[in-house]
């Protein structure tokens, strides 16, 4: 089926070789693609609890709390280990390279304890699918900025980077610039939410954020404090706004899906941001 793909995309010749058209039309031959689904497989045995079953069959390292099963690796010898395999083999061999820590059960996550149950009336949240026409959106953002700079106690967040503008009077706070490394560019969106919302709150006097952002992979991931690649940036951004919501029903906080398509016009802060972002490639 890919060699087939790749002869539709080239216009190459059936006799063609499939490695070759397959380079040409940019797609990874399937074996890596396989082993790659293979290794993200393995690699969310870091998601499971510490009392897991499986964490009694593994080496360990990674047995947590789970006693000890009378097969498990752990009780095997290295040479006997060097004759088994399989996928919990395969993830004794994933986990180590795994940089990123991950919270398989956080109270953040449950349930009732989640930001969005306790403060629902507090909290806003307009992603891309409810946005019918762009051009609505669009309408609305320069309504709603009217407001928002009115308000003098209303902090503004343009993620792309982050920029903070406060006030009628449209004073930038903080601006910052980083690399946040080798990750994707949804961890590097929902990082840059995270932040956002972080310097937001060392501001005095906020009882309003007001975050555009043109991800709406961040707009899902910030509150969520599940088990996901980026969880450290929605973990610090819900254990900052916890306190702050609970200290006064006033206190808002809102997050708007920002079309990217448009060149944001009268969004100057978001276009900049965007700029900003792009000048660390």
């Amino acid at each position: 089926m890919q060699r087939k793909a790749a002869l539709w995309i080239t216009g190459a010749f059936r006799t063609s070789p499939t490695g070759g058209v397959e380079a040409l039309a940019g797609l990874l031959p399937i074996s890596f693609l396989l082993r790659r689904m293979a290794d993200r497989a393995a690699a969310r045995f870091v998601t499971l609890t510490k009392t897991h079953p499986l964490r009694a069959l593994v080496t360990e390292e990674y047995h947590g709390e789970a006693p000890l099963h009378r097969i498990s690796l752990a009780r095997l010898t290295p040479r006997q280990r060097e004759k088994v395999k399989g996928p919990l083999v395969d993830n004794t061999l994933v986990c180590p390279q795994i940089s990123e820590p991950i919270a398989p059960v956080p109270p953040q996550a449950q349930p009732g304890l989640r930001l969005v149950d306790r403060f629902k009336e507090q909290i806003g949240l307009s992603n891309v699918d409810d946005v019918p026409v762009i051009a609505i959106r669009h309408a609305e953002l320069r309504d709603y900025l009217i407001d928002w700079f009115a308000n003098p106690n209303a902090a503004i967040v343009a993620v792309d980077a982050t920029v903070i503008q406060r006030g009628h009077a449209r004073i930038r706070v903080h601006e910052s610039r980083w690399v946040v490394g080798n990750v994707t560019v949804p961890d590097a969106e929902l990082s840059a939410v995270s932040t956002g919302v972080l310097q937001a709150l060392l501001l005095d006097d906020i009882d309003e954020i007001d975050i555009l952002t043109d991800s709406s992979t961040a707009i899902d991931r910030i509150l969520d404090c599940s088990p996901h690649s980026g969880q450290q940036y929605s973990l610090a951004a819900c254990d900052a706004l916890e306190p702050w919501l609970e200290a006064n029903p006033n206190h808002i906080i809102r997050i708007y899906y920002t079309p990217s398509d448009r060149r944001w016009g009268y969004l100057p802060i978001h276009a900049e941001a965007h700029e900003l972002a792009r000048g660390l490639q």
